[in-house]
């Protein structure tokens, strides 16, 4: 006696294939205005109106190409930060300065299959929009902070926090040791290391200064962009200093770098005369956030 079976599909399903009703879909998409220009940066997004199958399953983004064919490798998709109804929001960052860009909303249309999976329909696009990028300036408020460097290339450099967070410690207190964020460079790099080492830790233990760096929400952005907030390394926090006034708010006191310069010490900067040295982690001083772009 023969025992029946069932063949094996591919993907490792037994039966028959997936299947769906007929779809005859009519999906319109329109690219919403971009504002907030800067020389690196841009808001964009779309809205998007379904008016044939309810149970469709959309998933929106932004295209945007230095193309106006969004030809080459240059195409990108920058997923929403915000929905409204049918509306979606964008956040654009990487650009480069005095270039002209071309984005267009997007909307890939799936609906689900009789095994519960997501069988892709088609993809609508919006109009296109063309902008041009701002050029970089020293000061010019732009992803929630201040521009206060730029490197050589004219397309990159360093944003402060608007204002300065609570005086903290460096370490977290009773549990001081070693992270080796001795980096005078890379404060995105110190800042992972230290935040690897103390956090963490039980409470009372409390916040530390990288940490509240790291998790710095401004209030507006605070979803924007993909790059953190960290505690600037040495030489990022000279940098800082130099153009104090350009940036703002600062008190004649000292405040942490997160480059350690050994178990017990850390190394600071007074913004009353600029001189950098080692102190107590231990010991509460300024926090100024800031990130790259």
């Amino acid at each position: 006696m023969m025992n029946g079976c069932k063949k094996e599909e591919p993907g490792g399903y037994f039966g028959p294939p997936a299947t769906h009703p007929p779809v005859v879909f009519d999906v319109k998409v329109t690219t919403g205005p971009v504002t907030g220009i800067t020389g690196f940066s841009a808001f964009g997004g779309g809205v998007v109106v379904e008016k044939s199958v309810p149970t469709l399953v959309d998933f929106n983004d932004i295209e945007w190409n230095t193309r106006s064919d969004f030809g080459g490798w240059n195409s990108s998709g920058v997923s929403p930060y915000d929905f409204k109804g049918d509306s979606f929001s964008c956040f654009i960052e990487g650009l480069s300065p005095q270039t002209t860009y071309y984005i267009r909303a997007r909307s890939f249309h799936n609906i689900q299959n009789t095994r519960g999976l997501l069988d892709q329909l088609g993809t609508t696009y919006g109009d296109t929009i063309s902008f041009t990028t701002d050029s970089l300036r020293l000061g010019m408020v732009a992803n929630s902070g201040i521009v206060f460097y730029i490197d050589s290339t004219g397309e990159h450099g360093l944003i402060a926090s608007l204002t300065d967070l609570p005086d903290l410690a460096w370490v977290v207190q009773g549990f001081n040791k070693g992270t080796g964020a001795i980096s005078t460079t890379d404060g995105i790099g110190n800042t992972v290391k230290i935040d690897s080492v103390y956090y963490p830790y039980p409470s009372p233990a409390g916040d530390y200064a990288a940490r509240v760096c790291y998790n710095l929400i401004v209030p507006g952005w605070n979803y924007y962009g993909s790059t953190p907030w960290f505690l600037p390394a040495k030489d990022q926090l000279e940098k800082m200093y130099l153009k104090k006034d350009l940036i703002g708010g600062f008190l004649n006191k000292p405040y942490w770098s997160s480059t350690e310069a050994d178990p017990d010490n850390a190394f600071a900067q007074d913004f009353s005369n600029g001189s950098q040295s080692a102190l107590d982690k231990t010991k509460s001083y300024g926090v100024r956030a800031i990130r790259q772009f």
